[in-house]
C-alpha cells in the first residue's frame, strides 16, 4: 500500500498545481454593468419629460444616440436629489457646467443624471 500511496501521490500534487496555475491564468470577465459619461451641459440634450430620452456620446469620437429615460431615473444637482426640471434649471444658460450621466450597459437606461456641484478657487 505504501508503494502505491508513494506512486499517486507525486501526480496528484502535479494535478493540484497545474489546476491552481491555469485558474490563475484564466480572465475574470467584465462585471461592469453600468457606465457614467462626464460631459458638458452644452454636450448633451436633457430629456423634456420622466419618460423622454437623453441624446448624448457615449465617447468622444462615438455618434450622438438617444437613451431612455424612466420615473426610475435619479436626478441629482450638486450631490441632493431632484427633479428633472430642477436639474434642467440648474444648467440652463450653462453649457460648460459638468454632468454625470450613468446608464445601463445592458439596457442602455439612464439610471441617473448629476450635475458636479461648482468650485471656486480660493484667493
Amino acid at each position: 500500500m505504501n508503494v502505491l500511496l508513494r506512486s499517486v501521490l507525486p501526480a496528484i500534487a502535479a494535478l493540484a498545481v497545474v489546476g491552481t496555475s491555469a485558474a490563475a491564468e484564466t480572465p475574470k470577465p467584465n462585471l461592469q454593468t453600468t457606465t457614467t459619461v462626464e460631459a458638458t451641459a452644452g454636450e448633451i440634450v436633457l430629456p423634456s419629460s420622466v419618460n423622454g430620452t437623453l441624446v448624448m456620446k457615449a465617447c468622444a469620437s462615438c455618434a450622438l444616440k438617444s437613451y431612455p429615460v424612466t420615473a426610475a431615473t435619479a436626478y441629482l444637482v450638486s450631490r441632493k436629489p431632484a427633479t428633472l426640471a430642477e436639474l434642467s434649471a440648474s444648467v440652463a444658460g450653462k453649457p460648460k457646467a459638468f454632468v454625470g450621466v450613468t446608464y445601463s450597459r445592458k439596457t442602455g437606461e439612464i439610471l441617473a443624471v448629476k450635475t458636479y456641484p461648482v468650485r471656486v478657487a480660493q484667493p
